[in-house]
């Protein structure tokens, strides 16, 4: 089991600033990538843009916070392959939704696969608590988070601000 606080405190705040300037510094290339491939959201009714907006915004958060966290050597162990191949899996995932659309169903399946490798590598809630303790809450925790992050991409910017204010 891995204790998170021992582990990724040091590096944190480096992490942190390291991923705001890629984040500040990628968002605008992968508007631009979007805009030129055509991955585009129109208004709807249930959006809150009003005008064309580009999709594909996680590229860039998901590239700020793999080469931060590379820089940074935020993860070991088996964490190092597993938390970036489960954020990959999760940009993968979005992108299909952006492009195809997905029932809960099958987004819900890829993402307690994804937690579950998480679980697996051993990073753990509360890794004092009893494992059926910590087991679940990580599960929901990283469901949680991912598919209240994905509700709030229904604003042009709010997710990666929302994904910035979490992650500090």
């Amino acid at each position: 089991m891995i204790d998170l606080s021992s582990q990724v405190a040091g590096r944190a705040l480096g992490a942190l600033a390291l991923g705001a300037v890629l984040g500040a510094v990628l968002t605008p290339v992968a508007i631009r990538l979007a805009y030129a491939r055509g991955w585009l959201a129109h208004p709807r009714v249930d959006r809150w843009h009003t005008r064309t907006v580009a999709l594909m915004g996680g590229i860039a958060i998901i590239a700020a916070f793999l080469i931060a966290s590379l820089v940074v050597g935020a993860f070991h162990g088996p964490l190092a392959l597993i938390v970036p191949t489960g954020a990959i899996a999760l940009l993968v995932l979005g992108f299909i939704d952006d492009r195809r659309g997905m029932g809960p169903a099958p987004k819900l399946a890829v993402e307690l696969v994804i937690a579950a490798a998480v679980v697996a590598a051993g990073l753990r809630f509360a890794p004092a608590a009893p494992a059926f303790v910590s087991v679940p809450l990580t599960v929901l925790w990283i469901i949680g988070v991912t598919n209240a992050l994905n509700l709030l991409d229904n604003m042009d910017g709010l997710a990666g601000g929302t994904g910035a204010a979490i992650a500090g």
